[in-house]
């Protein structure tokens, strides 16, 4: 369960017919549909690609690396209906002549030279009779005359486009691309009545993300019009708490385009209170709760995911004792990690983690000692060795230098010391010394 508030995150919007028809430009455009993930993929974005736990930022003083997080195990997301079968995408079959034309066309753009573009693709599209190739050049001519401010043809030209279109795919494509020409245009009703076509897609998730990225763009490119959908959204979930759609909506409004957590929460809350199992809800909310600095109630879900995932318990009790910490409850963190972390059967991986929590706390020898004892516990010899190099980190930083070339050289004395290890101990006790002013009487 790892890195939740950001977004990261989540649901990627990639078409396989996309690849064949869009050019560099266009592809950069497709790629701008995966920078706002709707908050309705949470549910099902944990089943494919599990979110990961935030990462504990520790105090300043603090220099190692926190100890990798667990992750949530993937929850299986609401069964929703089959998609409509679309037709599979074939390679487009050019003449000589086309080609070529496409060829200039291509290099003219590239120059910025889309009246010359545009020239030659009209050719080709006269002279192409491949359904599929004809579609491609329309997608490029569309783009040449848009990039030459001729909304009004660019727009035309999608029409055709649509009109020829067999799949959703080629549908979503050919609209999403219309509304950000109309956009460019600044014909906004235009564009959201483009996209809100009825019958424009069926059922398949993935087509309609794309066109809701496409909107929550259009809408982020008028001034205030984000906050007045944001207003319309409170207001239909305000008079129908049932209405989930449309939390999902404002939750991705507030969180992934205004940034906004702390109106962000209580949508989330409401969410997670009607789905209390979702692990991806589990994992954004807490990541509200860290930015707003909520810390017991970023506990309480930690908790709660904890009691469906007793298996990843290691990890995610390090997770609350290390909120107590970044809330400034150096004893309560310790307290807590003694308690669940360090009992007479701890394992090494148990007790380094306590280590770090006395660490972070402040308290170094109790880190020390820990660590020794972590050392002893652990049956593979390279995990010795790295709890050595903690261990004399630590010295260090109590200003213990002897202890510290004493346990860094009894790695050095180790038999069949492997290379990078050995310059790494070499490296230690150069530290060691010049920490000292004393390189010079370092002899390796």
């Amino acid at each position: 369960m790892r890195k939740i508030h950001i977004v990261t995150g989540i649901a990627l919007f990639v078409l396989s017919v996309v690849a064949v028809r869009m050019t560099l430009r266009v592809r950069e455009l497709e790629r701008q549909n995966a920078e706002v993930a709707p908050a309705s993929a949470e549910r099902t974005a944990v089943a494919s690609q599990p979110k990961k736990v935030t990462p504990v930022t520790p105090p300043k003083r603090v220099t190692p690396a926190a100890p990798s997080e667990v992750q949530p195990k993937p929850v299986a997301p609401p069964v929703k209906p089959a998609p409509k079968k679309t037709s599979v995408p074939v390679a487009p079959s050019f003449s000589g002549d086309v080609k070529a034309l496409i060829a200039d066309a291509r290099a003219a753009m590239e120059r910025k030279a889309y009246d010359k573009a545009a020239e030659s693709l009209r050719q080709a599209l006269a002279a192409q009779t491949d359904p599929e190739g004809k579609q491609q050049i329309r997608a490029l001519l569309a783009e040449s005359l848009a990039a030459t401010q001729d909304f009004d043809g660019a727009v035309a030209v999608y029409r055709d486009y649509l009109s020829a279109a067999t799949s959703d795919q080629e549908r979503v494509s050919g609209v999403t691309r219309m509304a950000a020409v109309l956009s460019l245009a600044k014909r906004f009703d235009e564009a959201e009545a483009v996209l809100a076509e009825p019958g424009l897609i069926g059922d398949d998730p993935a087509m309609q993300r794309a066109i809701l990225h496409a909107k929550l763009r259009l809408w982020q490119a008028q001034p205030g019009r984000l906050d007045q959908v944001a207003t319309e959204l409170e207001t239909k979930a305000a008079t129908d708490p049932a209405d989930r759609a449309s939390l999902e909506l404002l939750g991705t409004i507030y969180l992934k385009m205004q940034r906004n957590h702390d109106k962000a929460k209580p949508v989330y809350e409401k969410l997670l209170a009607q789905e209390p199992d979702n692990a991806g809800l589990q994992n954004t909310l807490i990541g509200i709760y860290k930015e707003t600095r909520d810390f017991a109630k970023a506990r309480e879900v930690y908790e709660q995911y904890l009691s469906a995932h007793p298996d990843e318990a290691d990890g995610i009790r390090f997770q609350i004792a290390a909120l107590y910490i970044q809330s400034g409850q150096g004893d309560d963190a310790v307290a807590y990690a003694e308690k669940h972390l360090n009992g007479a059967d701890a394992t090494a991986e148990q007790k380094e983690q306590v280590a770090r929590i006395y660490e972070y706390s402040g308290r170094l020898d109790d880190a020390a000692r820990t660590l020794k004892e972590a050392e002893t516990a652990a049956q593979d010899a390279a995990k010795k060795t790295s709890l050595r190099f903690r261990q004399s980190d630590l010295l260090i930083r109590q200003q213990k230098y002897a202890e510290a070339e004493a346990l860094v050289r009894s790695v050095l004395s180790t038999a069949n010391l492997d290379k990078e290890t050995k310059a790494r101990a070499n490296h230690e006790l150069i530290r060691i010394y010049q920490v000292q002013g004393k390189v010079g009487e370092l002899g390796l």
